[in-house]
C-alpha cells in the first residue's frame, strides 16, 4: 500500500497531473520490446512496479491493472453492450540483483498465463489470495482503438457534430496512471487530493521517466542499479553527504588509514576500555596489525568473508580491526544468537574462517568444512607472536585494496523471517565516517582531548561502529551486559564526549539531553 488506509473513504474527485514522454525515448522503447518480445505495456507495468517497489522499499509488489475482459467461453460476449473490463492485481517481483528484461520477460510470461482467468472479479481474487492481494495503485493502457478526430468534429454524414468531449474520473485508488500510447507516450496521473500534493505525484511520475529511460538505455543492467532520483535529489543527497564518493574515500587511505593516522598522532591514547582493561590505539593497532597477517597467510583478502563469533570485548575490536586491514569482509555474529541462526548465518555467508575465542568456540557448529582460529589458543599465540606488528600495505596482501570492496556484512532479521546479509563497501562506511565527523565537534581528523570518550551501543552484529568511531581518536567503550552497561562504560573512558546510541536504545540509557553519566555537554542530534 502506497498511501496510508483512509477509513471510510469513498470515491474522491482526483487531482490530475499529465506527463509526456519524449518521442525519442518513446520510439526507443518501442525498438526494445520488439528486441525482447515484449509489448509496451509489459514495460510500462514493470517501470511502475519498479518505482513502486523504491517508493515502498520492498523488491515485491502488487498494484492494479485495468483489463478488457469479454471471456469466448461466455456465449453472445461479442454482442454486449459495455466496456467489460475488470481490475486484476499484478505482482512485480523488482529483486535488485534481477536484469532489468528478466524482470519484463517474467512479469510478461506470468501475465500470458494468468490471462484466461483475469474475468474473475476482484473480490473473488483477493478473497482466494488474502490481504497479499490489497493495493491501492492501479495502471489503465489504453489500447483500444479511438479514430483521429472522434472526439470532436463531424461524424461522417450523420449531420451531428461534436464540438467537445471530456470526463472526470472519480477513484478510490490512491494513484492511477493512465497510459495512452502514442508517438509520444502520455500519462495522466490521477491521484486522491487527500492523500498527495501535486508536487509530490510530479516527483513520483518524474521517477517513472527515469526508469523507462533506463529500460530504454540497457535492459540488461541489474534492477537495483536503475537511479529513480531525479536531478535536485542528488544534488541534495551530494550536499548532505559532503561529496564523499568512493574516490574522495580512497583518498583518505581506505579504512586502516582512519585508525593508523590518530596512532601516529598520539597512540598512547585510550582506545578500548572493557571491564577495568585499558588498551592504547599503539597496542590495538600492533595486535591487529599481527592477526591481520595470519589471516593473510591464510588466503584472506579482498571479498573474502570472515565470521566473527567473539563477544562485545577487545578481542572483537581487534579481530575486526585485523579483518580490515587485511582486507577482508568480517561477517559479525554474537554467540549469544539461538544455534539454528548462527548455523544459518554461517552457512550463507560462507566464511573462509572463522574468529572465535575460548568461550565461543562451541557456538560455532562442526562441520560443514569451515576454518576455526581460537584466538587465544596457544597454536594461534605463537602465529601471532612470530607476525610482524607493522601496518600492512597492498604489498603484504593476497591483493590490492579499492574503496569498492566489501567492508562487512551485517545480517538483519529480514523480512522473510530468516536472515538476510546486507553488504556495505569500505566508501560507504569511511563516506559515514566523513560525514558524521564533520557534524560532530570532532571533524575529520581533529584531536579529542582526554575527557572526549566515545560511547557507542550495538550488539555484536553492529560492531562495525566500534572500529569506525574509534577512527576518530576517541575511547571506546565495550561492556558485555546491556545498554546500560555501556553507559558504565563511558564512565570508565572517563568522560563521554559523544554517544551515538540506536532510537530504541537511547530513551532507555538518556531520559533526557545530558543525563548520561559522564556526558557533561550530550545532547540530541
Amino acid at each position: 500500500m502506497l498511501g496510508p488506509v483512509v477509513s471510510g473513504a469513498g470515491g474522491v474527485v482526483p487531482g490530475e497531473v499529465w506527463c509526456e514522454v519524449p518521442e525519442g525515448l518513446t520510439g526507443r522503447l518501442v525498438e526494445r520490446g520488439r528486441e525482447l518480445g515484449l509489448t509496451l505495456n509489459t514495460l510500462v507495468q514493470g517501470a511502475w512496479g519498479v518505482v513502486l517497489g523504491r517508493l515502498l522499499g520492498r523488491e515485491d509488489v502488487v498494484f492494479g491493472a485495468t483489463v478488457a475482459v469479454r471471456p469466448v467461453e461466455l456465449a453472445g460476449a461479442e454482442s454486449l453492450v459495455g466496456l467489460c473490463i475488470n481490475t486484476v492485481p499484478v505482482r512485480v517481483r523488482a529483486v535488485a540483483g534481477v536484469s532489468v528484461s528478466g524482470l519484463l520477460s517474467g512479469l510478461q510470461e506470468t501475465q500470458s498465463r494468468l490471462s484466461e482467468h483475469q474475468f474473475a472479479g476482484l473480490p473473488e481474487i483477493q478473497a482466494a489470495a488474502g490481504a497479499g492481494a490489497r493495493f491501492d495503485t492501479v495502471v489503465i493502457f489504453e489500447n483500444y482503438p479511438v479514430a483521429p478526430g472522434a472526439a470532436s468534429g463531424a461524424l461522417g454524414d450523420s449531420g451531428v457534430t461534436v464540438r467537445g468531449s471530456g470526463g472526470r474520473d472519480a477513484t478510490h485508488y490512491t494513484l492511477a496512471l493512465t497510459v495512452i500510447p502514442g508517438e509520444r507516450l502520455q500519462v495522466r496521473w490521477g491521484y486522491r487530493p487527500d492523500v498527495f500534493d501535486r508536487d509530490a505525484v510530479e516527483v513520483i511520475a518524474a521517477r517513472f521517466v527515469r526508469v523507462l529511460e533506463a529500460i530504454a538505455a540497457d535492459p540488461g543492467c541489474l534492477v537495483g542499479r536503475i537511479d529513480v532520483l531525479t536531478g535536485e535529489e542528488r544534488e541534495r543527497l551530494e550536499t548532505w553527504s559532503g561529496g564523499a564518493s568512493g574516490d574522495s574515500v580512497a583518498g583518505h587511505g581506505l579504512l586502516p588509514g582512519l585508525f593508523e593516522g590518530w596512532v601516529r598522532r598520539d597512540g598512547d591514547a585510550v582506545a578500548v576500555v572493557c571491564e577495568g582493561c585499558e588498551v592504547s590505539y599503539g597496542e590495538v593497532n600492533e595486535r591487529a596489525n599481527r592477526l591481520a597477517r595470519v589471516l593473510v597467510g591464510l588466503g584472506v583478502g579482498p571479498e573474502s568473508r570472515v565470521g566473527l563469533v567473539v563477544s562485545r570485548s577487545v578481542e572483537m575490536v581487534v579481530a575486526l580491526l585485523a579483518v580490515v586491514k587485511a582486507g577482508g569482509v568480517y561477517v559479525p555474529i554474537d554467540p549469544r544468537y539461538p544455534a539454528n541462526r548462527i548455523a544459518f548465518m554461517l552457512d550463507d555467508a560462507q566464511p573462509e574462517v572463522v574468529l572465535a575465542t575460548s568461550q565461543t568456540a562451541d557456538r560455532v557448529p562442526t562441520g560443514g568444512g569451515l576454518r576455526l582460529l581460537v584466538l587465544d589458543a596457544e597454536h594461534t599465540r605463537q602465529l601471532l607472536t612470530q607476525a610482524s606488528g607493522t601496518d600492512l600495505t597492498d604489498v603484504d596482501r593476497v591483493s590490492p585494496v579499492d574503496a569498492r570492496h566489501p567492508a562487512y556484512v551485517i545480517y538483519t532479521s529480514g523480512s522473510t523471517g530468516a536472515p538476510k546479509g546486507v553488504v556495505v563497501s569500505r566508501a560507504a562506511v569511511e563516506g559515514f565516517w566523513v560525514r558524521w565527523g564533520s557534524g560532530c565537534r570532532w571533524g575529520w581528523g581533529s584531536v579529542v582531548g582526554g575527557d572526549d570518550g566515545l560511547v557507542r551501543y550495538c550488539g555484536v552484529g553492529g560492531v562495525f561502529a566500534v572500529g569506525v568511531w574509534g577512527g576518530g581518536g576517541g575511547g571506546v567503550g565495550c561492556r558485555s551486559g546491556g545498554p546500560g552497561g555501556v553507559v558504565g562504560a563511558g564512565q570508565a573512558v572517563g568522560g563521554v564526549g559523544d554517544a551515538g546510541y540506536a532510537d530504541a536504545v537511547a530513551g532507555r540509557c538518556f531520559p533526557g539531553p545530558g543525563d548520561a553519566a559522564g556526558c557533561s555537554g550530550a545532547g540530541w542530534w
